[in-house]
């Protein structure tokens, strides 16, 4: 388990260094990373998977990928495992289930 030396586990802790740090360590860029690189997931996976229209269905999926992501991190130090990067990638996630439901529901208003 090589990345347990840089590995966070304490959920919060880098959202607060972020922001207690905020002129420094590229802190937008690492916390709106985290949010914008999930949103065509959680709007793309509900076109792909009806089930994903549900936004528990698309939480649990989101919520399982970042994991795997994470854990992968974790084993093989190719970045570092971060809770916080877990739940900035399902709000991402939700953001852009957000996006979808205003598309769809639009979109089913305009053929009526």
């Amino acid at each position: 388990m090589e990345g347990l030396d840089t590995a966070n586990f304490t959920l919060g802790k880098t959202v607060k260094m972020y922001i207690r740090y905020w002129g420094r360590l590229n802190s937008f860029e690492n916390l709106a990373g985290n949010v914008v690189c999930f949103m065509p997931f959680g709007f793309l996976l509900p076109f792909l998977q009806e089930e994903s229209r549900h936004w528990w269905v698309l939480l649990i999926n989101s919520f399982l990928l970042v994991c795997g992501i994470e854990l992968f991190q974790l084993i093989t130090a190719f970045g570092a495992f971060d809770v916080d990067d877990i739940l900035l990638n399902c709000v991402g996630a939700m953001l852009g289930y957000g996006v979808f439901l205003a598309c769809y529901k639009s979109a089913r208003k305009t053929k009526r």
